[in-house]
């Protein structure tokens, strides 16, 4: 059996360790904008985390705790729409005569 290129062997995870460090900052600000940028990316796919990370040859685990950092972030409150459950409120005024103008003025 030959090994070849096993995709699990530690020259491939050390070459894949290089190439990821050398592409990106990992922490800081521009770190946060990089993951940021990936999670929000991530939520609109339809793929899971393990895919969208292999896909982007990014690291499942450092993704995982970004994303419970950003998670665990204080949402802003959703804007809810009044909603009501019976008919609008009778007016405030009383409604108009049956009668016309011109009715009211020649009787």
């Amino acid at each position: 059996m030959s090994r070849g290129r096993d995709l699990f062997s530690l020259s491939i995870y050390r070459w894949r360790r290089a190439r990821w460090r050398a592409r990106s900052d990992h922490g800081g600000a521009q770190g946060e904008v990089f993951w940021r940028t990936h999670h929000e990316a991530w939520k609109r796919s339809d793929l899971n985390q393990r895919q969208y990370c292999e896909a982007e040859g990014i690291p499942l685990k450092a993704f995982g705790n970004w994303r419970a950092k950003f998670k665990a972030e204080p949402q802003p409150p959703e804007r809810k729409l009044p909603y009501r459950r019976r008919g609008l409120s009778p007016p405030l005024s009383p409604p108009f005569s049956h009668l016309s103008l011109s009715e009211t003025q020649s009787g």
